[in-house]
């Protein structure tokens, strides 16, 4: 019986800020043990409020660093005391570091990417933008494979960013149907003061006056648009809408100054880091995502996996993806203040809508579709040595 293949996996670190850390433990949860061994590899282990997910057969290495540009040496050391077959690298910066060490990586070994964003349009936001293109344009080919979640990331990588097609995996996030539900359902002690359940009502008209109840995820930061939802509640009824905002970011004060302004302090509230998601989104009529782009939006699966609606912008990326596999989406005519709110109150007036489906984003079935493209890439690295 072949031994399995050993599996390397980094990520900066085992924190709840974005998606790429529960969807590499998603990966490590549901990887077939006959076939790989993994380990993982983190920049800075002491953010690590993820680490009691991790499965306990996966090795944990702590590279004992801040930033990317700091782990050429410890992730070179130990990549040699490890050997792994495959290193598999998740988020763009590190991805690039990878890219340029890539000379100095142990030879024999494949180098897998999995990139979380449209590209260009997250580089479009600093200054260095044009720069970051090129440094993408000359090293990410040095990568054998990359991994892209959408349609959208795809063209854009194999277009501006000119990485060969024939290299580029298109795979969608998994999503663990049967976890988020347990989550869901093991709310904290204090949820009903930050989060309180929706009040009971029984007649139709009571109905009509309660509050809808709303919730949107993510960093703080002005790609996520939090910005145009403030202003969409702004321009609806006062009284119409209760709104939760969980995450944290750069653009806390400015959002909160935004609400204070608005006079909406009573209509939208900012709860900062929440440990437990999924148990505020089963308790919300839907979410709202008011992204200006994505890459995928986990969110959005979770949240249609736990049978909520969801209002978004039409966020260049891999919404539409969704959109066409799995429905239950409302989607607003323009990324803007006003086409979110008229999304929101048309949602207010029929909140009841089919939910999603997100079967074709199951963890197993996704786990086998990047255990072929680890396969793919050991084969890459075989042919890679026999012509050397």
């Amino acid at each position: 019986m072949a031994e399995p293949t050993r599996v390397l996996f980094t990520l900066p670190f085992l924190s709840r800020i974005g998606g790429a850390e529960r969807v590499v433990l998603t990966l490590l949860q549901h990887l077939d043990r006959s076939r790989f061994e993994a380990a993982l590899a983190v920049l800075d282990g002491s953010r690590n409020e993820l680490a009691s997910d991790l499965p306990a057969d996966v090795t944990l290495i702590d590279l004992g660093v801040s930033r990317a540009r700091q782990a050429a040496r410890p992730l070179i050391a130990a990549m040699r005391q490890w050997r792994p077959q495959v290193l598999f690298s998740n988020l763009g910066h590190l991805n690039l570091m990878i890219a340029i060490l890539r000379p100095l990586l142990p030879g024999g070994v494949a180098v897998v990417g999995r990139e979380t964003t449209v590209v260009t349009r997250h580089h479009a936001g600093f200054r260095t933008g044009p720069l970051r293109n090129a440094a993408y344009r000359w090293f990410y080919p040095r990568l054998d494979l990359v991994v892209c979640q959408s349609e959208g990331m795809r063209e854009d990588l194999e277009g501006p960013l000119a990485f060969p097609r024939e290299r580029l995996r298109l795979i969608p996030n998994p999503v663990d149907v049967a976890r988020l539900k347990a989550r869901a359902a093991e709310a904290p002690p204090d949820l009903d003061l930050v989060f309180p359940p929706p009040a009971q009502a029984h007649a139709s008209r009571q109905r009509q006056r309660q509050r809808l109840r709303l919730v949107a995820i993510g960093r703080l930061s002005p790609e996520k648009g939090f910005d145009l939802l403030i202003d969409a509640v702004a321009r609806l009824p006062r009284g119409q809408v209760e709104l939760a905002i969980l995450g944290e970011g750069a653009e806390r004060e400015a959002m909160a100054n935004r609400i204070r302004a608005l006079g909406l302090d009573d209509d939208i509230r900012l709860l900062g880091f929440q440990a437990n998601p999924p148990a505020f989104l089963a308790r919300a009529d839907a979410l709202v995502l008011s992204s200006r782009h994505e890459g995928l939006p986990n969110v959005v699966l979770e949240a249609l996996a736990l049978e909520r609606p969801v209002i978004a912008t039409p966020a260049p990326g891999g919404l539409a993806d969704i959109v066409r596999n799995s429905g239950g989406i409302r989607v607003a005519s323009d990324i803007s203040a006003p086409a979110l709110a008229t999304e929101i109150a048309a949602f207010a007036a029929d909140p009841v809508r089919a939910i999603g489906d997100v079967s074709p984003y199951g963890a197993e079935r996704i786990t086998r579709r990047y255990e072929d493209v680890l396969t793919e890439a050991v084969a890459l690295a075989g042919r890679r040595r026999h012509r050397a």
